[in-house]
């Protein structure tokens, strides 16, 4: 990943020698700017709250899911007052809820929901079979199972002490395949109550 060189925030006045003369008085209030300064602290994609699903109908292949908070981090943003990007831009979003999403039948459905870029203040929910996620900023947010009738959610669930937690340890494996944890994380499996370390 390439990466620009920056400092945020800076401005004439914590800058000793620059007097401002340029026309630059500094750093605008921009919104990856801000987003990448909160996604230095929190930098994986996570469920504040939220996002459980309910209505699980197997027969019709229909899920609803719950209103929640949910942070997503991506890479690429573009400073809009700068002509240049951000890396580990992290996003807070509230999510309504939704009724009536469909599933597939006797497959595993991964459900996302995700931040749309293109508009202002729009979150959605986007499900597939593939286990590829949308292209916004998105987290994972449930597996369904419709051969077997089962499902997990909540997966990337934040705790209050910011431990990322799990419905299974399978859901903590499959998320450190794809990549998306990174070496000494720690996570907590709920289903047995143990805490694992990514190495």
């Amino acid at each position: 990943m390439a990466q620009s060189e920056y400092t945020f925030p800076q401005d004439f006045g914590t800058t000793s020698g620059y007097s401002g003369t340029d026309g630059d008085e500094g750093d605008s209030n921009d919104a990856a700017r801000f987003g990448a300064f909160v996604g230095a602290t929190q930098p994986i994609s996570c469920i504040i709250n939220g996002l459980t699903l309910s209505n699980i109908d197997y027969t019709n292949l229909l899920i609803d899911v719950d209103p929640g908070k949910f942070f997503a981090v991506t890479d690429n943003v573009d400073v809009a007052t700068a002509g240049d990007t951000r890396s580990d831009v992290g996003f807070i979003n509230g999510f309504s809820g939704t009724t009536g999403v469909s599933l597939t039948a006797d497959a595993v459905n991964h459900v996302y929901v995700y931040t749309v870029l293109a508009d202002r203040d729009k979150t959605r929910i986007e499900v597939n079979t593939s286990a590829t996620p949308p292209s916004n900023p998105h987290v994972k947010i449930a597996e369904v199972d419709t051969a077997t009738n089962t499902f997990t959610d909540q997966w990337r669930l934040v705790a209050d002490d910011g431990t990322v937690t799990y419905p299974t340890e399978s859901a903590i494996d499959e998320d450190d395949a794809n990549g998306n944890l990174r070496a000494g994380t720690l996570v907590f499996d709920r289903s047995s109550e143990q805490t694992f370390q990514i190495i």
